[in-house]
């Protein structure tokens, strides 16, 4: 798993990581991008009412991306690169650096106990293809993302009957979803494998049914895995996975989540099966080209891994993870030059983050470049110290 990837500064270390078990089961190759489909990108909502509950305008187009990604006949760019954008940003630079046919964009007030939420669909030539306004009272906000995403489907007639049943009605458990979401995907930051756990079982408590809640703990319970080594942790992931399935069949997540787990477990045929169940259900999924990437990797198949590495980031551009990958799998590749460009786009989208410069600092003294190693040493250091970074540390010195 790329979020394993902490390197320490021995020729050793680099030796070791750089080996992997190559075994006599040649997987299917990777699902090809599917070049026909409609891109809708989700812009954030401008938001006017309480600072308090501001966050409701970003967990709207975040539960509506979750919504349509599987939409087999759309294909939606990740709300972790669109939510960069601005609420107001022009039709024209968002359909062209983001290679997309439609844009939506919107609005969210709230006041009191009520909400008034706008939605408009542009499509090419800055056509309006739909608007709408829902009006309604608070307690039922989170309903309006499942209006929406029925009615995009079918004003672009690209519309599976599967997207509107992939949630759950229940707001308490949306809400806790999207909080458990957004610990997962900052793990690097302290304790976040234990706040998304947290946030799942709550939704879930919420309503049992919620397959994808059962998705996100698998994903957290094999986080705790690789951080505890706890074998509980390896047959809770499994049974939760397994109900994701049961519950939520067809929903990219619920096999993301089998597939991370039969990953782990060392099955690779069953996880490769998983994961290119994902890319058919949701075929612009980052998550699931890392994880056959990282797949590929185990079993030898290198040049399949980097083609899924990069799709990944082409994918979604504006996600850290992505660049993460990349690097990592460039770095114990040897290719120490070509791993420092996926390094530095880490950091600039994650510069509070020590991990971006310990990586970067590790491509550096491969190649030999202690200067350059030892300044990016002393920023990881300035942001987290660790005793990694230490090692790393007096590895330089002792170079010099």
């Amino acid at each position: 798993d790329p979020r394993n990837l902490y390197p320490v500064l021995t020729v050793v270390a680099i030796t070791l990581l750089a080996f992997w078990l190559a075994l006599w089961w040649t997987p299917p190759p990777p699902a090809s991008t599917t070049s026909n489909l409609n891109r809708l990108v989700l812009l954030p909502l401008s938001y006017e009412g309480p600072p308090e509950k501001a966050n409701v305008a970003t967990m709207l187009p975040a539960l509506l991306y979750e919504s349509l990604r599987s939409n087999s006949g759309l294909e939606t760019v990740s709300f972790d690169t669109s939510r960069s954008y601005a609420p107001e940003e022009e039709y024209d630079l968002v359909a062209k650096e983001l290679a997309a046919d439609w844009v939506l964009k919107g609005g969210l007030e709230i006041d009191g106990s009520e909400y008034a939420a706008n939605w408009e669909l542009l499509g090419p030539g800055k056509t309006v293809h739909w608007d709408e306004v829902r009006r309604g009272d608070l307690s039922e906000i989170f309903s309006v993302a499942q209006f929406a995403s029925g009615e995009i489907g079918r004003t672009l007639g690209e519309f599976d009957s599967s997207s509107e049943d992939s949630t759950t009605p229940s707001s308490d458990a949306i809400r806790s979803y999207l909080l458990g979401k957004s610990y997962l995907d900052g793990w690097d930051v302290e304790h976040s494998f234990e706040r998304a756990e947290e946030a799942f079982r709550k939704a879930i408590d919420a309503d049992s049914g919620f397959g994808q809640a059962h998705a996100g703990l698998a994903l957290a319970y094999w986080d705790q895995w690789e951080l505890t080594q706890d074998p509980d942790a390896v047959s809770r992931a499994y049974r939760e996975a397994e109900k994701a399935v049961l519950l939520a069949p067809d929903h990219p997540d619920s096999h993301l989540a089998m597939g991370v787990v039969q990953l782990g477990r060392g099955r690779f045929e069953e996880a490769i099966q998983s994961f290119e169940t994902v890319l058919e259900l949701a075929p612009a999924d980052d998550a699931a080209c890392r994880q056959i990437g990282q797949t590929y990797e185990g079993l030898g198949k290198y040049e399949e891994a980097r083609e899924m590495y990069q799709r990944a980031v082409d994918l979604n551009p504006g996600f850290w993870q992505n660049y993460l990958a990349l690097g990592n799998f460039l770095l114990y590749r040897g290719e120490f030059e070509k791993a420092k460009a996926p390094y530095r786009k880490l950091i600039s989208l994650r510069p509070k983050s020590d991990i971006g410069h310990n990586n970067l600092a590790l491509t550096h003294l491969s190649l030999g470049e202690m200067e350059e190693a030892e300044v990016h040493v002393f920023a990881a250091l300035a942001i987290q110290p660790d005793p990694s970074s230490y090692n790393n540390l007096g590895f330089i010195y002792y170079s010099q």
